[in-house]
């Protein structure tokens, strides 16, 4: 299994750099016949539209919570559609 995600910096956002960068990754992933999920937190739009974009749905929400740090943070988990490794490769261009 596979947990990918994009950070791009602020001055680079918007250029499809994100996308370019995710797909070349999704298809190596895919290669290598490994499962994909992509995990962002829950207010991050742009990340799980870029997921959705990719192919991603959405299944399943959590919460970390630890006492260390007193950390709460709500964890949106995507996972690749199924389908077959040649539809996987077939991510859109940009």
């Amino acid at each position: 299994m596979a947990d990918i995600g994009i950070e791009t910096i602020p001055e680079y956002r918007g250029k499809g750099l994100g996308y370019a960068a995710a797909r070349h990754l999704i298809r190596r992933i895919i290669a290598e016949n490994k499962r994909l999920v992509w995990g962002c937190h829950y207010m991050n739009s742009a990340s799980a539209a870029l997921a959705y974009k990719l192919g991603f749905v959405k299944y399943s929400e959590y919460c970390i919570l630890s006492a260390l740090y007193i950390i709460h943070s709500n964890i949106s988990v995507y996972s690749k559609k199924a389908c077959s490794k040649e539809q996987a490769l077939k991510v859109p261009a940009l």
